[in-house]
């Protein structure tokens, strides 16, 4: 298995989920922990709009895209600690 403080993103073009952010990518090298971490952010405010635009909203796929987005975060924060953790305990060995 390799090193987690070693691995780094590979490019990846944003706008294949959306023809209006062409333009935007995900740059090769970026450390891995810190593009988990900038996804977390990412997500954490689309869930907050999300959950403005829910509550005023009886439309069910919103709660539907809602639940989808705080489980994504959930399940990145969740390897986020997994790699924080195997990366403190790789120090102290």
């Amino acid at each position: 298995m390799a090193d987690t403080r070693t691995l780094t993103t590979i490019g990846q073009d944003v706008e294949e989920f959306s023809p209006t952010l062409r333009g935007l990518s995900i740059r090769p090298g970026l450390p891995i922990f810190g593009a988990i971490s900038d996804a977390s952010c990412h997500l954490g405010e689309a869930l907050s709009v999300l959950s403005e635009i829910a509550a005023g909203n009886p439309d069910i796929g919103i709660y539907a895209v809602l639940t989808a987005a705080a489980v994504a975060k959930a399940l990145i924060d969740s390897a986020a600690g997994a790699i924080e953790l195997a990366d403190r305990e790789a120090t102290h060995d």
